[in-house]
């Protein structure tokens, strides 16, 4: 849902993105702040912030993370990785 929310969103604006599943199982919800938008021969792509808020208290903190995404056939899909991902070990 974020890469989608960035696929839509214009440089310079912020939408709120949020996934809501049935079971209580990888429910999320932030923003998505549109930083800056560039094109090569493979890929139109965007780089973007992101908020994931750690609850749903009004004053509920957020840990922001920027990323890019690029647009596919099949719609705009995540195109950096997770390099805080502890299971990557020496691979980060």
């Amino acid at each position: 849902m974020i890469a989608v929310t960035a696929g839509i969103s214009q440089v310079g604006e912020t939408r709120p993105w949020m996934v809501k599943h049935t079971l209580p199982v990888e429910n999320g919800h932030g923003e998505v702040r549109m930083l800056h938008t560039f094109n090569s021969a493979l890929a139109n792509c965007k780089e973007f912030a992101f908020s994931v808020v750690n609850g749903d208290e009004a004053n509920a903190p957020a840990q922001w993370y920027v990323a890019t995404a690029c647009q596919q056939t099949s719609g705009w899909k995540w195109a950096s990785a997770e390099p805080a991902v502890d299971r990557w070990g020496n691979l980060q």
